[in-house]
């Protein structure tokens, strides 16, 4: 009957079309009950919004106060009756659903470990641990530590690098407990070494070249001393093969500025073989600058070499040893406390044992020393102090036969003796200024000295001694500060104060040598600024001014604005700019210990440079970098040419004055550096130098400046031939310089082939490296110079060095 009573009607109930799901109660979940439902009877005007709702059934109130939240908001499609919208009820059960939570995993276990290189015990950075069968992967850090939470179970480590040989371990992860490993991993000889720098730094956006610790300890030629890369590099020449003196795009040596840990020294370099004065496993890095320099630099005008000495471990004790032919070394560092570390480190060289063989009458030593110590202070502050000194000595000695006036004759022997030497206290506080500021402190503290002396066991005769002595204290301040995205500053200045004395013989021979090294107090003090901006993702420039005020007889001053800019055209191919002026106290030729500057009243020494050129990496492994630079000088000094038969013997030049005149300098080169980074079985370089360096002489004309060499060419290659076994060569060409001051004709080449051969043995606590080196294999002459008669001097010989490296 109600049925036939709808149809006569025509009834149509409502239909819900929108309603927001009522939310699962938290109460009922959180009480284990995952299911229920409410039965409600809902009122709907003739809108088809929920007037009322009344409980019908439910098996929890809860429920019901779900539905009573979002009902309000529930879209019936209104009943019709008789196709007119009327009110209605409907009768409605919701059933409520939720998945209930999954059951809670056991209680995790902790791994940690470290990855340790076996034999040096140095960490292994970045290398990925692959846990199995939990198929989880963990990257080791820079200390080559690292950790991961596991559940409960046993796990295969797997490790597969190409740096070392492949490793597998079992480890047990136990529930809420932590499980610590070491892991000694073998490494791949000559694979995965720590980086160094030597080139330009990333820095003020100029050039940089990377080289890690195994390119630099085993370049054929070297000795395993990697500032002796440095000669192998684009732009840098020599005087002579074996002095350490290094010309950097035909700048004389003095003109350099050469520092360890930011600390001024007078060389970098032993006299003999040449090897650096400081431990060649203490050496980081090495930042070479041969053009436009960051303001950091100031009063240079020949390049900038800058070694930074390497902070060690943390962790255990390290102990470092080289015996060779010519000389020992030793370096150990060990921790002090929690916060301090402690490195400690020296070399003597016997190299008179040796040339006593060849040459019984020159005997020539050397020994340095380094100590540094690294402290952590709170705040993430850090203490640095680094103490290093230097010492040579040359002796030659001549026999001579006198006859006394009775006509007897006998054998007196004349020794002249040169030592020079340096002592260097660098101390460093770097501190962080709010959340981004950084604030380096430090002060340099030196002694320099050299002594000639003339020895002689004639008692007729009298001996003779000249020194020179210099105290330098150099205090300085870096303050770097970001000003925004992509722009930072860095200013600066430094204050140095040198002391020179002299104690040259009484009475002096020559008087213009006496006024050019003189007595007293020099002072200078610098200030710079300089911003670098990341203009956009492709253009960085960094522009900067440097004021130098250098006291003499009389306050110079200098303004120094450079800049420094990149250009990325692409992933792989960046154009580079570079542009300054710099201005240098008169120096020198070469680096004297004690002759910090010239006791000259003359202006300043000024450099305008420009270098342009292009970086491009045009396969995995291989890059190519090109420079092409310029460069004017104003201020040189030059001795002055004078006719001899217009001197007077009875009147030489007493003053500077009559001794120099101020001339001009210019220069251009293209320097091309093609390399093969290490990867794989091999590494190597080709770098090529063309230049020109012109003076112009009394009379005004330019001529080619007698340190100018129109070609330097370096191929650098190494192989690992085995796993264990590593042999390279060196090749290097050089065109002469010319003959003498103001003559075009030039010196003859000289070629030179440097071979090397490693073996090397690793054990689990120690590592042991036994190398050959031979410097000029081809017994090539080197000539140096040559008289108006055609006669020439110069250098020939084979230097073969055979020695073992250990580190425990």
């Amino acid at each position: 009957m109600l049925t036939l009573l709808i149809a006569l009607l025509a009834v149509t109930p409502p239909t819900l079309v929108v309603h927001e799901p009522p939310a699962y109660p938290d109460a009922l979940r959180a009480a284990g009950r995952y299911s229920g439902e409410a039965t409600v009877l809902l009122h709907v005007d003739e809108a088809g919004l929920v007037t009322a709702m009344d409980l019908i059934e439910a098996d929890d109130p809860a429920w019901f106060q779900a539905l009573c939240a979002v009902v309000h908001a529930w879209q019936f499609k209104p009943a019709t009756v008789d196709g007119v919208l009327a009110p209605a009820e409907i009768k409605l059960t919701w059933k409520f659903r939720t998945e209930p939570p999954p059951p809670p995993p056991p209680a995790a276990g902790r791994l940690e470990g470290r990855l340790v290189r076996r034999g040096v015990r140095g960490p292994l950075p970045g290398l990925v641990v692959r846990l199995q069968p939990a198929d989880v992967e963990v990257f080791s850090d820079r200390d080559g530590r690292f950790a991961v939470e596991l559940p409960p179970g046993r796990y295969e480590a797997v490790i597969e690098d190409a740096r070392v040989q492949p490793f597998r371990a079992t480890v047990e992860v136990v529930e809420g407990k932590l499980v610590a490993v070491r892991w000694d991993l073998t490494p791949i000889v000559g694979v995965g070494a720590d980086l160094v720098v030597v080139g330009k730094r990333q820095e003020e956006a100029v050039q940089r070249t990377t080289l890690d610790t195994f390119e630099l300890t085993h370049v054929a030629g070297t000795m395993g001393d990697p500032l002796r890369v440095l000669q192998s590099l684009p732009g840098v020449g020599t005087v002579a093969s074996l002095l350490p003196f290094p010309i950097v795009r035909g700048a004389p040596p003095g003109d350099a500025l050469y520092q360890l840990d930011g600390a001024p020294v007078p060389l970098l370099f032993h006299v003999g073989v040449g090897t650096s004065v400081v431990h060649p496993r203490l050496v980081e890095r090495v930042d070479f600058y041969p053009g436009v320099a960051p303001l950091r630099y100031g009063r240079s005008v020949g390049g900038v070499v800058d070694a930074i000495t390497k902070k060690p471990e943390k962790e255990g004790w390290i102990a470092d040893l080289d015996v060779n032919l010519f000389q020992s070394g030793a370096l150990v560092s060990a921790p002090v406390g929690d916060d301090t570390r402690v490195t400690l480190g020296g070399r003597y060289s016997y190299t008179a044992l040796l040339l006593s063989i060849f040459a019984p009458d020159v005997d020539v030593s050397f020994w340095d020393y380094q100590a540094r110590v690294d402290h952590d202070l709170p705040d993430d502050a850090r203490l640095q102090l680094v103490l290093f000194g230097a010492r040579d000595t040359v002796e030659v000695t001549e026999e001579e036969i006198i006859e006394d006036r009775r006509g007897r004759t006998r054998i007196v022997h004349d020794t002249n003796r040169t030592e020079t030497g340096f002592h260097r206290l660098a101390a460093r506080v770097t501190l962080p200024v709010g959340a981004r500021d950084r604030l380096d402190l430090g002060v340099d503290l030196g002694l320099d000295g050299s002594l000639v002396e003339e020895l002689d066991d004639d008692p007729t005769s009298e001996d003779t001694s000249n020194r020179l002595d210099e105290l330098l204290v150099r205090p300085k301040a870096i303050w770097q500060h970001p000003l925004g995205e992509g722009l930072d500053l860095r200013v600066g200045a430094d204050l140095e104060v040198r002391r020179s004395d002299d104690g040259l013989a009484e009475p002096a021979e020559d008087e213009v040598v006496r006024a050019f090294l003189g007595s007293g107090t020099r002072v200078a003090f610098g200030a710079f600024g300089a911003v670098d901006w990341q203009a956009t993702p492709e253009l960085q420039v960094s522009p900067g001014l440097r004021a130098d005020a250098i006291q003499r007889d009389a306050v110079r001053y200098g303004v120094d604005p450079r800049v420094n800019a990149r250009y990325a055209l692409g992933p792989d191919t960046t154009l580079k700019g570079q542009a300054g002026l710099s201005h240098a106290p008169q120096r020198f030729f070469v680096p004297v210990p004690g002759l910090g500057e010239l006791e000259v009243d003359a202006d300043l020494v000024e450099a305008w440079q420009l270098a342009v050129g292009v970086e491009h990496r045009f396969a995995e492994h291989w890059s190519l970098d090109a420079t092409v630079y310029g460069v004017w000088l104003e201020n040189l000094l030059s001795l002055r040419e004078t006719d001899e038969e217009e001197d007077d013997p009875a009147n030489p030049p007493t003053s500077i004055d009559d001794a120099t005149f101020a001339t001009q300098g210019r220069g251009a080169g293209f320097e091309l550096m093609l390399r093969r980074h290490r990867a794989g079985r091999w590494f190597g370089w080709l770098a090529v130098t063309l230049q020109r360096h012109e003076r112009r002489d009394q009379g005004g004309d330019w001529l080619a400046s007698s340190i100018d060499q129109t070609l330097l060419l370096n191929l650098v290659t190494t192989w690992q031939i085995a796993d264990l076994w590593t042999v390279g060569a060196r090749v290097h060409y050089h065109t002469g310089r010319p003959e003498r001051e103001g003559v075009e004709a030039r010196l003859p080449g000289f070629f030179q082939l440097d071979l090397r051969v490693d073996r090397t043995w690793i054990h689990d606590s120690w590592q042991m490296d036994f190398y050959l080196d031979v410097i000029n294999a081809t017994y090539s002459r080197e000539v140096l110079s040559v008289s108006e008669d055609g006669s020439t001097d110069g250098l020939q010989y084979v230097l073969p060095t055979l020695g073992v490296h250990a580190v425990f």
